[in-house]
């Protein structure tokens, strides 16, 4: 009978639904290194950090999405008449702000896999006298190159450096998630499906990422069906 102190133990997050745990020597080991990384103050501190050029190196080995995968964009206008599919396109490089995967002037295309989900992300935005409408999407992820970082098997690395990430809410510290984003798409991916961070135990959803986009994004509208109003 082997005697130890040590624990383990597995955490399961109530707004992604992300499981993480912390058994294994290899998983204790992620995790000793990425603690501090995701203590970085600023992005350079964060860029500098030995586990920075770890993850760069595993991200190759990301697994992939081969599915069609039938998600939404929501926009937030001051008419409650949209009827045109394309209207909810990323915003052009110029225009594009500062997201929780993409820096500013980074255009990149975020869908959701629910109406609820999009609603949740863009709830904090939404003033008296705006709709939000949303349009479907349907994507052929198997011509694409993208990772699934949703997956429930992936690999220790991914599990826990995405977990950290998700755990910031505040848009001062995306600078984290940009980085880790950034790695994923010079690994040569088009894009990735991560939980959802603004969900909750009953809405749990995932975000469909593409990077630039750029007019190909057109090809992925259903235009078959129009723009749906979202009741508060």
């Amino acid at each position: 009978m082997k005697i130890t102190d040590e624990i383990s133990c597995t955490i399961t997050r109530a707004r992604t639904g992300r499981s993480v745990s912390f058994r294994s020597s290899e998983e204790k080991r992620i995790d000793s290194l990425a603690a501090p990384w995701f203590a970085a103050s600023n992005e350079s501190e964060f860029r500098a950090h030995p586990a920075a050029q770890q993850f760069a190196e595993a991200a190759g080995n990301a697994p992939l999405a081969t599915v069609r995968i039938n998600c939404y964009r929501g926009r937030l206008f001051t008419t409650d008449s949209v009827t045109d599919p394309f209207e909810f396109g990323p915003p052009p490089r110029t225009d594009a702000g500062h997201g929780r995967y993409n820096a500013a002037g980074n255009s990149a295309l975020y869908l959701a896999s629910t109406v609820v989900g999009v609603a949740a992300e863009l709830a904090r935005h939404r003033r008296d006298g705006m709709y939000l409408f949303c349009q479907s999407f349907s994507v052929a992820l198997q011509a694409l190159r993208v990772a699934n970082l949703a997956a429930a098997d992936i690999m220790p690395i991914f599990k826990i450096c995405f977990d950290y990430s998700e755990q910031e809410l505040a848009p001062e510290k995306y600078f984290k998630s940009q980085v880790l984003a950034e790695l994923i798409s010079c690994a040569g991916f088009n894009g990735f499906l991560v939980p959802g961070v603004r969900g909750f135990k009953e809405n749990r959803y995932q975000n469909l990422v593409l990077f630039d986009p750029g007019l190909q994004w057109r090809e992925w509208v259903d235009s078959s069906r129009p723009p749906q109003l979202v009741e508060a």
